[in-house]
């Protein structure tokens, strides 16, 4: 074995630019494409990181109840839909069963103040089950406690990045007092800011509710949090749920907007898709690389089996078999493909890596958006974060090369085979 590897490799020697170009153009392939592959799971990485901390749960849903567009059932078009306590109430009992929450949610643009400043922030109550289901992050300080949510007491929490305008630079706002409608609450937590466009705060749905009872007699808006193994079947509970509401306020089924459920789990389907579809882009843009190496390899192979015509005559005039032109032929596309695929491989692989250091050292992908009323924070976009390579896709890539290595020497191999011992050991000067 080993004699037949010095062999293979004596031959390659002897041709060492014909052997480096081919072999650059194998490496150069696979280079790209693992290039590619990382930088596109990079921009992946960085746009999910900034959904994940956006606080987005893909079995969320929210019920909004909007103004009609159609007459029904002898009511007008543009009458504004709302439902009571006791329709909620109905309604949960109704889908119990499939559902794990269903409360009301106020969503509203306030302006609070403290003693330092003042801001506009879009108000969010939530309820102590929601608080379970949340995937808002924390950053400083806690969530709601038990009791607060049992007693409504008049706890907030702020999201980050809007802070200078109530508290100033460096200060911690934890236990700092607002004062939102006339009231004043305590702030006890901050998390990560679920849009960089405007600040949002969160207080208990209890506390909202004992503040402001008749804004809570009837209510347009409903946050849904299906139970567990249900995902797959959101579309038909949100169907099913859509047309009850529909039947309950009177409103015609088919007016489109007037009774709406928004599903994060339909925007997680979108982006899966946009970014499935990245990668079989740069699988494509790899493999048209990778497919010149094999080009090249081919090439090389039937000029190799071209210059060698007479050693060949004279193996088989010896008493070579078939098969051993074969392995000859043969084995130095393998190895060819898979020096130059091994070297590829790493020196892609070296490039991600420091295409993940450069671009943490010059901030690539990163934007920096100023918030707040005078737009005195500042909230950063990462949209490319943590490039990476899956090294089990890499290695599929190598068995791939080699494999075309392989079948772009079986032909020249096959040539070789197929020529009579007299005919090819004449002078072919």
């Amino acid at each position: 074995m080993g004699a037949y590897l010095q062999e293979l490799a004596n031959s390659l020697k002897n041709n060492k630019l014909r052997t480096f170009l081919t072999g650059f153009s194998i490496a150069w392939g696979i280079i790209i494409l693992v290039v590619m592959l990382g930088a596109g799971k990079g921009v992946e990485n960085g746009i999910r990181g900034m959904v994940t901390t956006s606080g987005v749960n893909q079995s969320e849903m929210t019920l909004y109840l909007n103004t009609t567009n159609n007459p029904y059932a002898g009511y007008q078009e543009g009458r504004q839909l709302e439902i009571t306590r006791q329709q909620l109430q109905h309604l949960r009992g109704m889908y119990s069963d499939r559902v794990a929450i269903m409360a009301p949610k106020i969503k509203s643009f306030y302006q609070v103040h403290s003693t330092f400043g003042s801001q506009y922030v879009q108000l969010n109550t939530i309820s102590k089950e929601e608080q379970g289901f949340s995937k808002l992050e924390l950053s400083k300080g806690r969530f709601f406690s038990q009791q607060e949510h049992t007693d409504g007491v008049r706890s907030i929490v702020l999201s980050d990045g809007h802070l200078t305008q109530l508290f100033g630079y460096n200060v911690d706002p934890i236990g700092r007092l607002l004062t939102l409608r006339g009231v004043s609450y305590k702030v006890v937590g901050v998390v990560k800011s679920p849009s960089p466009f405007y600040a949002t705060a969160y207080v208990p749905l209890s506390t909202f509710e004992g503040l402001y009872p008749n804004q809570m007699i009837k209510m347009n808006t409903v946050v849904i949090y299906p139970k567990a193994g249900q995902a797959k079947e959101i579309q038909h509970l949100a169907d099913d749920i859509q047309l009850t509401v529909s039947q309950m306020v009177k409103s015609d089924p088919t007016d489109a907007g007037a009774v709406f459920i928004h599903k994060n789990a339909d925007e997680a389907k979108v982006m899966d898709l946009i970014f499935n579809s990245l990668q079989i882009l740069l699988w494509i843009m790899g493999v048209g690389s990778l497919s010149i190496g094999t080009i090249g390899v081919s090439n090389i192979m039937h000029v190799t089996v071209q210059e060698r015509m007479r050693e060949i005559g004279i193996r088989k005039a010896i008493g070579a078999k078939p098969r051993d032109i074969m392995r000859m032929v043969l084995g130095e596309s393998l190895l060819l493909s898979i020096a130059a695929g091994v070297i590829g491989l790493l020196a892609g692989i070296g490039l991600v890596y420091l295409l993940d250091y450069l671009a943490q050292l010059n901030r690539w992908g990163q934007q920096d958006i100023p918030v707040g009323y005078m737009g005195e924070d500042v909230l950063t976009l990462t949209l490319f974060e943590n490039p990476e390579v899956n090294i089990g896709v890499a290695v599929g890539a190598l068995l791939v090369l080699v494999v075309a290595g392989a079948i772009a020497g079986y032909g020249p191999a096959k040539k070789a085979i197929k020529i009579p011992a007299v005919v090819a050991m004449r002078d072919m000067k």
